[in-house]
C-alpha cells in the first residue's frame, strides 16, 4: 500500500484531481471529499433510475426523444438543441467551429485549450456565473458564447435566454445532477447553419444510449428553485466556516466560492483527505476554489481545516529541513485524519440527553439570570427567547431585559417608546407587553464611530464611541439598575441578555450590560459558546482567564451552541473545560436549520435575501436597495414567507435589472444614504424605472419614502439643510429635533393593517397634487390619511414599518403588483403571526430538550453575594 504521507500530486489543468490525490495518499477514492469538482450538493441519488435504463446498452443511441425533453425544459425548439457528451464536448465543438474567441481572465481553461486562437477582436467567451469567481453577469453584458454550466444552481432558472439574441449557449447536466460519469451536456443556438455544422462536427453516437434513455426521467426530478435556495443556504454556511479559519471568500452566486489568498491550502487540505481546486490555471496563483458541500461535507471540511491549521502551525515550528510531507507533525496529523475519517462517514446526529422536565411554578421560582456569549452572534438572543417562552409555558411570569443594545432594527412599544427588536420579540415570547424598561439604552449607529443614544425610549443625541465609553457607566448605570429593579418587582423571573463578549478587557471599566451589570445587580450568569465559529473550548476557557475574579465569579455554567454532529464526541472536551474552569456544562444546543426570528443587524439578511441573485421568471421579483445605513429591514420578513416572491439586494445600478417591485427601505442616515444613491448611479436608475410605463412598482418605507419626495430639509440628523430628493412623489420632508415613535392601525385596500412609526422626518404632501393616501389611519392617536400614492399608482410611500405582517393586505397588495406586470401571484396563506409563534416554540422546544433546566432553575433562584 502506498505511504499516505507521500507528497500531494500537482494540480491538474482541469481540476479533476480527487482520484490522483487518493492514489498518491493510498486511499480509496470514497475516502476523499472532492470539493474541486463543483457538483450540485443537494442533487438526488440517480443510481437506481439510471440502472433501469441498462437495457438500452444493446441499442445504438437515438437522441430524438431526449432532445425534445431537453428543449422543453429550456423553452426552445428541439432544432435549436444539440445534446453532447458532457459540457466539455459542447465547448470543444463550438470552439472548433468558431476557431477564434476573446477571453477576459479569469475564465475556465477549456476555452483556451480548444480555441485555435485567442483573439481580442473575436467574439467573447464568458461563463455565467463566472468560473471561478461565482458572480453572475450583469443583465446588460453580452458574449458570443455563454457557458451556463452553473447558471441553474445560481438562479433557479434553466437559462438567461441569450440564445434568442444570437449567442451560443452551452450547458452541463453533469454539474446540475452530480453525474460526471454519465456525461450529459448540451448547446443551444438559433443559427440554423451553425447548428448544422456543429452537428456534422460531432462524432456519430457521441452521447450514450444509457444517458439518452435516462435524460427525460432525470429532468422530471429537477427542482431548480428548491436547489438554488438550498445551495445558497449551504454557500452561506461555507462562507462562515471559511471566515472562522481566517479565509475570506469572494461573494458568489454559484455552487462554489473563490478564496484568493490561500497559498498552500490545497496541499494541506489534500493531506487531510479534502481536495479543492487550485486556481493557477485560471491565472490566479495562490487562490483556491471550493465547491459548496452538503451538510456532512461541511462537517468534514471543518475538521480538515482544523487539522490543516494545526499542520501549518506544526510545520512553522519545525526546522526548515523538516518542513515536508514526511515530517513528524505532518505524519501524526495525517494519520489521525485518515483513521478518524474512514470512508467519509460522519457522526450520527443523536440527542445528548432526554428532555428535562421543568418543575411547575413554585413560590421559590423567583430570580434573574444573565445570558452572556463568548462573542457576538453566539446565540444569546435565541437562548433568552427560548427561556422566556419555556418559563411562560410553566406559568412563570417572566420578562426579558438587556441593559444596552446596539441595533438599527428597533421595536415600537405600545406606550410609544423605542427598544431593541430582540427585546420586543422576547417579550412576545414571554407573553407580556413589550415595554421600554426591557431595554433602557439603545444605540443606533449613525457612522462607524458614532451612534444615536436612546435612553428609556427617548433619543438624547449622537455621541462618538470614545465619549460614550468614558461616561456611560457613571451616567447611565443608575438608569439601568432602576429599570431592572422595576422588572424584578413586577415579574417572577427576569432573563437578561449580554452584548458581544464579557471578556473585552479594554471595555470593562465602563461595562453596564455584561458582567459589570451582573456585579452591580448581584445576578448569576450563563456563558454561551458558539462552536460554529470554531475554537469553542478555548473561547470559554479564555473568557475566564482574562476576567478579574470579582466578575468571573458570576459565570456559573456554560452552554455550547450551534453544534452539528454527535454530541458524545464533545464529552472529553466538556469534561476537560469543566475541570479547568470549575463550572458545569448546562447542555449542548444543536444547529437549528431555517430558524428565522426578527434580526437585530444586517447578519439577519442572509436568511432572507440572496445578494444579486437573478430573479426567477415565475416569481415576483422584488429588488431591495441595500442602503449603507439600512434600518428596520424586518419589514421584509413577512415577504419571505411567500414562495411566489423572490427577494434580492441591490447595491449598484447595474444589478437593478427590471424588477416587479423595487423597495427603498428605512435608513438611520437618510441624507447620507440619499447621497449614496446618487453616487452609485441608483438615483438615475430608480428615476428611469419610474418613468418607464412598463416599469416596476416602487415602494419607499420611512426614510425610503422621504427619499422619493421633492426635497428633505434636515437641520438635525445630518445638519446639511435642504437637499433635493428623487422627485417621484409630491412631498417635502422636514426633520425635527424630536423623534416620533408609536404603533398605528388603519385600513388599506379594504384590509386592516397595523404598523409602527419611528422617524424624525415628517413628510408633508404638496398642495394641489393629484396623489392619494396609502393608509387611512384610525386609532387612539387620531384619524388621518397616511402615506402617498402617485397618480398612476406605481410609486408608493409610507412612514409605517411592519405593514406586510397583515396577511390579507400582503396578499392583496402583492396581487396588485403582479397584475400590473401581467403576472399571476398566489398568496401562501401563511399567517405571519402563527409563523413567528411556531419559530419561538421550536426554539423553546430545543432549549427544553437539550439544556439542563434543573441546573438553570437553580441558577435563576441563586444570588451572587458581594465579597466582604
Amino acid at each position: 500500500m502506498t505511504d499516505p504521507l507521500l507528497g500531494v500530486p500537482a494540480a491538474g489543468e482541469h481540476g479533476d484531481d480527487a482520484a490522483r490525490v487518493a492514489r498518491a495518499l493510498g486511499l480509496d477514492p470514497a475516502e476523499v471529499l472532492d470539493l474541486a469538482t463543483s457538483l450540485n450538493p443537494v442533487a438526488p441519488d440517480i443510481r437506481l433510475l439510471v440502472a433501469t435504463t441498462l437495457d438500452s446498452i444493446h441499442r445504438y443511441p437515438d437522441a430524438a426523444h431526449a432532445t425534445r425533453a431537453m428543449a422543453a425544459a429550456l423553452s426552445v425548439d428541439p432544432e435549436q438543441v444539440l445534446l453532447t457528451n458532457g459540457g466539455a464536448e459542447a465547448i470543444a465543438l463550438v470552439a472548433g467551429e468558431l476557431e477564434r474567441g476573446a477571453i477576459d481572465g479569469p475564465e475556465f481553461s477549456l476555452y483556451r485549450r480548444h480555441l485555435a486562437r485567442v483573439d481580442a477582436e473575436a467574439g467573447r467567451w464568458r461563463s455565467n456565473p463566472n468560473n471561478p469567481t461565482g458572480t453572475l453577469a450583469a443583465p446588460e453584458d453580452t458574449a458570443a458564447v455563454w457557458d451556463e454550466a452553473f447558471y441553474p444552481l445560481a438562479t433557479g432558472s434553466w437559462t438567461r435566454g441569450d440564445a434568442a439574441h444570437g449567442s451560443v449557449v452551452v450547458g452541463s447536466l453533469t454539474k446540475l445532477l452530480a453525474c460526471p460519469g454519465l456525461r450529459l451536456g448540451y448547446l443551444v443556438t438559433t443559427d440554423e447553419a451553425l447548428m448544422e455544422r456543429l452537428a456534422l462536427r460531432q462524432p456519430r453516437w457521441s452521447v450514450s444510449s444509457i444517458a439518452l434513455a435516462a435524460l427525460p426521467r432525470l429532468l422530471e426530478l429537477v427542482d431548480l428553485a428548491g436547489w438554488q435556495q438550498s445551495v445558497a443556504a449551504l454557500r452561506d454556511e461555507l462562507g462562515r466556516l471559511l471566515r472562522t479559519f481566517g479565509f475570506e471568500p469572494d461573494p458568489s452566486d454559484a455552487n462554489f466560492v473563490l478564496v484568493r489568498q490561500a497559498p498552500g491550502l490545497r496541499d494541506r487540505l489534500a493531506r487531510c483527505g479534502v481536495v479543492v481546486r487550485d486556481c493557477e490555471s485560471f491565472g490566479l496563483p495562490g487562490a483556491v476554489r471550493l465547491a459548496v458541500p452538503d451538510g456532512a461535507g461541511l462537517e468534514r471540511l471543518a475538521e480538515a481545516l482544523e487539522l490543516a491549521e494545526a499542520l501549518e502551525l506544526a510545520e512553522a515550528r519545525s526546522a526548515p529541513s523538516d518542513r515536508d510531507a514526511d515530517s513528524e507533525p505532518a505524519r501524526l496529523l495525517c494519520v489521525y485524519a485518515h483513521k478518524a475519517r474512514k470512508y467519509g462517514q460522519t457522526p450520527s446526529r443523536t440527542p445528548s440527553r432526554a428532555p428535562s422536565q421543568t418543575p411547575s411554578r413554585t413560590a421559590e421560582m423567583r430570580g434573574a439570570l444573565l445570558v452572556c456569549g463568548t462573542s457576538s452572534d453566539a446565540g444569546k438572543s435565541q437562548i433568552v427567547t427560548g427561556l422566556c417562552r419555556l418559563l411562560a409555558r410553566r406559568g412563570i411570569r417572566v420578562a426579558p431585559f438587556k441593559a444596552q443594545n446596539m441595533s438599527l432594527n428597533s421595536y415600537a412599544t405600545p406606550s410609544g417608546h423605542e427598544i431593541g427588536r430582540a427585546q420586543g420579540i422576547q417579550a412576545l415570547a414571554a407573553g407580556v407587553e413589550p415595554e421600554v424598561g426591557m431595554n433602557p439604552i439603545l444605540l443606533k449607529p449613525t457612522s462607524h464611530r458614532s451612534s444615536q443614544v436612546v435612553v428609556m425610549g427617548e433619543a438624547l443625541g449622537d455621541l462618538d464611541a470614545r465619549t460614550y465609553q468614558a461616561t456611560r457607566r457613571a451616567a447611565l448605570l443608575p438608569t439601568v439598575l432602576a429599570a431592572f429593579s422595576d422588572l424584578r418587582e413586577r415579574f417572577d423571573v427576569v432573563i437578561c441578555e449580554g452584548a458581544g463578549s464579557p471578556a473585552e478587557v479594554n471595555l470593562l471599566d465602563g461595562d453596564l450590560v455584561n458582567l459589570g451589570f451582573a456585579d452591580a445587580a448581584g445576578v448569576p450568569a450563563l456563558l454561551v459558546g458558539d462552536i460554529e465559529r470554531g475554537g469553542v473550548f478555548a473561547s470559554i476557557a479564555g473568557t475566564f482567564a482574562v476576567l478579574p475574579e470579582h466578575l468571573s465569579r458570576h459565570l456559573r455554567a456554560f452552554v455550547i451552541n450551534k453544534f452539528r454532529g454527535d454530541p458524545t464526541l464533545l464529552t472529553p472536551g466538556i469534561e476537560a473545560i469543566e475541570q479547568l474552569i470549575g463550572r458545569p456544562c448546562a447542555g449542548v444546543l444543536p444547529w437549528l436549520d431555517d430558524l428565522h426570528l426578527d434580526a437585530e443587524d444586517s447578519l439577519g439578511l442572509a436568511g432572507l435575501l440572496a445578494s444579486s441573485a437573478a430573479p426567477s421568471p415565475d416569481k415576483l421579483d422584488i429588488a431591495v436597495i441595500a442602503l449603507p445605513h439600512l434600518a428596520n429591514f424586518t419589514d421584509l420578513d413577512a415577504l419571505s414567507v411567500e414562495p411566489g416572491v423572490s427577494l434580492r439586494l441591490v447595491d449598484r445600478a447595474g444589478a437593478l435589472g427590471n424588477p416587479d417591485l423595487l423597495i427603498i427601505p428605512g435608513s438611520k442616515s437618510t441624507v447620507a444614504d440619499l447621497t449614496w444613491l446618487g453616487e452609485c448611479g441608483l438615483s438615475e436608475a430608480i428615476t428611469r424605472a419610474a418613468g418607464d410605463p412598463a416599469g416596476p412598482t416602487i415602494l419607499g418605507v420611512c426614510a425610503g419614502y422621504q427619499m422619493l419626495g421633492h426635497a428633505i430639509e434636515d437641520e438635525y440628523e445630518s445638519g446639511v439643510g435642504r437637499v433635493p430628493a428623487l422627485s417621484l412623489l409630491p412631498i417635502v420632508t422636514a426633520f425635527s429635533p424630536s423623534k416620533l415613535t408609536r404603533p398605528r392601525t388603519g385600513t388599506s385596500l379594504t384590509s386592516r393593517v397595523s404598523g409602527y412609526e419611528i422617524h424624525q422626518g415628517e413628510p408633508t404632501r404638496l398642495a394641489g397634487s393629484d396623489a392619494s393616501s396609502f393608509v387611512e389611519l384610525d386609532d387612539r392617536f387620531g384619524t388621518e390619511p397616511e402615506g402617498c400614492v402617485s397618480a398612476n399608482g406605481r410609486v408608493v410611500g409610507t412612514s409605517l414599518h411592519g405593514l406586510f405582517e397583515a396577511d390579507e393586505f400582503r396578499a392583496a397588495w402583492l396581487g396588485r403588483v403582479a397584475a400590473r406586470r401581467s403576472k399571476s401571484f398566489l398568496a401562501s396563506g401563511v399567517r405571519w403571526s402563527y409563523r413567528r409563534e411556531a419559530q419561538i416554540d421550536r426554539l423553546a422546544n430545543a432549549v427544553e430538550e437539550y439544556l439542563d433546566l434543573d441546573l438553570i432553575a437553580s441558577l435563576i433562584t441563586s444570588t451572587v453575594e458581594t465579597p466582604a
